[in-house]
């Protein structure tokens, strides 16, 4: 497993608050940033302006007195200075270097406007102002230096007083987006409460729902998924225990009539002489049991057959199907006189047809075991809303309500002496089950003790086809 990056070990508070701070520190500053330089520009303008008006208006009240004798003073200016074309001084200095004064004078002799221009020495700032001048045939340049140092202390003050004001702000906004956060978020503990609990194997819990529309949906879907989880858990330990107790009837199934076959098997083996009635009697029981045997493999083949194979549908008249029916339980029935009687109309329906005779064999065979010599087994069916319903009514012992509830697990059987002695193995109705469920129909039962049982199935007269189930291995059920 890689290990989680820093970023990843954070809450979520603590990823909100780094997201909002960084994104309120860059769009302060750079809005900031913006907005002074902006500021600045005009400030700046508008003192170039300011001194090229005042320059203006200290150039028209010099005369040629005051040249002469020397300039006036500065007023609101830093200094004042005059020099001829070559940049050479007449009269005045500029608290700057000579070399960047005498080229800046060249280019304001030779210009008939205004030049500006900002110079830095010993930490001030000077804005220059600089025009040409005629005196005596001859053109000089009048340079003005206004000091405007202030101006861009105030500028950094500005800046440096913003920076503070959004890093406060951001700290702020970030600190109560974290808040709200977090405040939202204790609802979601209590769900992660719970979860834990969940997976810790608590599946009875059940959240309030409360807060918000997300929350309460949330909190809903927590709820179902411990229902769902407590009902699958539930089913999981029912099929794990029908796979127990499948084992466990299985082995006991195969176990008793090897027993029975190996000790008639043994006794003919070792007894020095076997007269014809014992041997008839030891040859009966090993074919009995053999015999039953073969109808518990028979049975367990199908059963475990039928869930993998796709049926094969076809139309078939109901009463063509009872009458093989009747045919193949003929033998059993009439050994203890059990009539079998059948009623209702013909109707053609879409059923694998091996597969519902062996429902229908089954059905009527466990009815036949449950009842007494002499009893009646009767079959009727009707149609109603393009489903068939038919219905097997014996007249037998009945079961309980907890008979009836179990009667569909394999192996098990409410009369473990009287089924095995009718030759059963307690697979007919499981057998049953699967059949009904391959053909989308259902079947219940209704019994009472001593009053008999009806088994009866809701099918639908017409299948659609499908595609072949895949072949997987499967546990028993």
């Amino acid at each position: 497993m890689r290990p989680k990056k820093r970023w990843q070990r954070l809450y979520l508070w603590q990823r909100l608050f780094l997201c909002a701070l960084a994104f309120c520190l860059l769009s302060g500053i750079v809005t900031a940033l913006v907005l002074q330089s902006a500021s600045f520009s005009a400030s700046v303008t508008r003192e170039e302006e300011n001194a090229v008006a005042l320059h203006g208006l200290f150039a028209s009240t010099l005369s040629a007195t005051v040249i002469k004798d020397g300039l006036p003073e500065a007023g609101s200016f830093s200094a004042v200075g005059l020099r001829d074309e070559e940049g050479t001084a007449v009269a005045g200095e500029l608290p700057l270097p000579d070399e960047d004064v005498q080229a800046f004078a060249a280019s304001a002799a030779a210009s008939d406007g205004y030049l500006t221009r900002l110079e830095t020495n010993d930490g001030r700032t000077l804005l220059l102002v600089g025009s040409s001048l005629t005196w005596g045939g001859k053109r000089y340049a009048l340079l003005s230096a206004r000091d405007v140092t202030s101006l861009y202390a105030d500028h950094r003050s500005r800046a440096m007083s913003a920076l503070r004001a959004i890093l406060l702000g951001s700290l702020l906004i970030a600190a109560a987006l974290s808040l709200l956060c977090i405040l939202f978020l204790l609802p979601l503990s209590r769900v992660n409460r719970a979860l834990k609990r969940l997976s810790s194997g608590e599946r009875d819990l059940q959240l309030p729902e409360r807060g918000g529309q997300e929350l309460r949906s949330l909190i809903a879907n927590v709820n179902a998924m411990a229902v769902a989880t407590e009902e699958q858990t539930r089913l999981l330990q029912e099929t794990a225990d029908s796979r127990k107790r499948f084992a466990d009837s299985m082995a006991h199934e195969m176990k008793t009539p090897l027993t029975s076959i190996l000790c008639m098997a043994d006794v003919l083996r070792i007894k020095r002489s076997v007269t014809d009635a014992e041997r008839r009697d030891y040859a009966g029981v090993i074919v009995e049991e053999a015999k039953r045997m073969r109808a518990l493999s028979s049975k367990l083949l199908t059963l475990a057959s039928a869930d993998g194979t796709a049926p094969d549908f076809r139309d078939c008249a109901l009463t063509e199907l009872l009458e093989e029916v009747r045919a193949a339980m003929a033998p059993i029935l009439e050994r203890r006189a059990i009539r079998l009687t059948f009623a209702g109309e013909d109707v053609t329906l879409s059923v694998d047809r091996q597969l519902f005779q062996t429902l229908l064999i089954n059905l009527i065979d466990n009815a036949a075991k449950a009842s007494s010599d002499g009893q009646q087994v009767l079959l009727y069916h009707t149609v109603q809303d393009g489903m068939l319903l038919l219905a097997v009514v014996d007249e037998g012992i009945g079961m309980s309500e907890e008979e009836v509830r179990r009667a569909t697990e394999a192996f098990w059987m409410a009369d473990k002496s009287r089924s095995r002695k009718e030759g059963g193995a307690g697979l007919g109705l499981s057998l049953c089950k699967e059949i009904v469920k391959l053909h989308d129909a259902a079947m219940t039962i209704t019994s009472e003790p001593g009053k008999g049982t009806t088994v009866q199935l809701t099918i639908p007269l017409r299948q659609k086809a499908r595609e072949p189930a895949p072949k997987t291995e499967k546990g028993p059920v």
